[in-house]
């Protein structure tokens, strides 16, 4: 199975309504990768939501506020 690593990130109002979206390839899913892909990609007050991924804590080490939301055995419905 071919698999490209992709960041997805979305911009909400702040109703937490979305208003921009962007998908954007990255060389891999590594600390490394992610850490670049925040530091080009968000803006300085921006807060990164993940799955709790391992890699996605580099955003912090980038600058960048983050809270994990484990999504493991979760129905979409559960989440707020």
């Amino acid at each position: 199975m071919n698999k490209i690593p992709n960041v997805a990130a979305v911009s909400l109002s702040e109703a937490g309504h979305p208003i921009h979206a962007t998908i954007t390839l990255v060389r891999s899913f590594s600390s490394a990768a992610i850490s670049t892909w925040a530091s080009q990609n968000l803006a300085p007050w921006s807060t990164a939501l993940s799955e709790a991924l391992t890699y996605f804590r580099s955003v912090t080490a980038a600058g960048f506020r983050h809270d994990a939301n484990v999504t493991g055995g979760k129905h979409p419905n559960d989440f707020p």
